[in-house]
């Protein structure tokens, strides 16, 4: 279809030619053939359609006639029968999974988990809950007691294998026999070099852990000269010094005090102090 900006477009071009003189005319006859054939144009495209959309309605409808029949047609099983067949045919594995699951059984070996698959697996992918619970549950055991029979049978068959210590020491025999000699270098070098290299880290930590000890004698050594140096001090020099200083207290102040209240009043106080420090002495001992 002809949009309204176009035609109006044409309409303001026809207005000026006609405006401007003699090619008016041709103008608006060459707008006017446009209009006419874009206006075909767009009714053909519409019918088009129309037998486009007339079509699918016409195949819709013929589609719901038939689903129709064939709900109204009777059947003649019910729809329990069909749900049973269709539980059957949905749980009955395929037979050459089955053959499979039958051969994985029959090598089983008691007391071992080999991971190898002993239980047949429906087709069928159920939802769940406790209907498809216990009918699983009974098929295993059902299983279980098959494969239970199956080995039974196959022990009748086929006894274990059981060999004497005669027998076992000559198997192992020829399985130490038939070990492949080394091929290669033996790689004495190379332990050589290592023995040696290991021979000097032992001797060069051996070396730093005596003077290391001998470090820490002479830290002790030091030590030890410090405290007796100490001791000294304070036991025969230091006792030596304070009874010296106490006698030179002594004179000076004695010398003072001769020189402020008199020699002789100076020496009888001396006296009396010496005395009664005498008899202080003789009460404590």
């Amino acid at each position: 279809m002809l949009s309204i900006a176009r035609l109006t477009r044409q309409l303001k071009t026809t207005h000026l030619s006609s405006r401007l003189g003699g090619s008016a005319v041709p103008a608006i006859t060459a707008a006017a053939s446009n209009v006419n054939l874009q206006s075909q144009q767009s009714c053909n495209f519409a019918t088009g359609n129309r037998k486009v959309l007339e079509a699918k309605n016409v195949k819709r409808l013929k589609i719901q006639a038939k689903k129709k029949k064939n709900v109204n047609k009777p059947s003649s099983k019910t729809t329990e029968d069909a749900a049973k067949e269709i539980d059957a045919s949905s749980n009955q594995p395929f037979l050459q999974h089955q053959e499979w699951v039958k051969f994985q059984q029959s090598i089983t070996v008691d007391g071992f988990q080999t991971g190898q698959t002993v239980t047949t697996s429906a087709l069928k992918k159920s939802r769940g809950g406790k209907q498809s619970r216990k009918r699983r549950e009974k098929e295993l055991e059902r299983l279980q007691q098959s494969s239970q029979s199956a080995s039974a049978v196959a022990d009748l068959k086929y006894p274990a294998i059981r060999y004497s210590e005669e027998e076992t020491e000559e198997l192992l025999k020829l399985a130490f026999a038939a070990i492949p000699e080394r091929a290669g270098k033996r790689g004495t070098r190379n332990l050589r070099r290592q023995s040696r290299r290991w021979f000097l880290v032992r001797k060069i930590r051996a070396k730093y852990k005596r003077h290391i000890i001998a470090a820490h004698e002479r830290r002790m050594e030091k030590r030890h000269w410090k405290r007796e140096k100490v001791k000294h001090m304070k036991h025969e020099v230091a006792p030596k010094a304070l009874v010296k200083d106490v006698q030179y207290q002594q004179a000076v102040l004695t010398r003072w005090a001769e020189t402020m209240f008199g020699a002789a009043e100076v020496a009888d106080e001396i006296k009396q102090l010496e005395e009664s420090s005498e008899n202080t002495i003789g009460a404590k001992d």
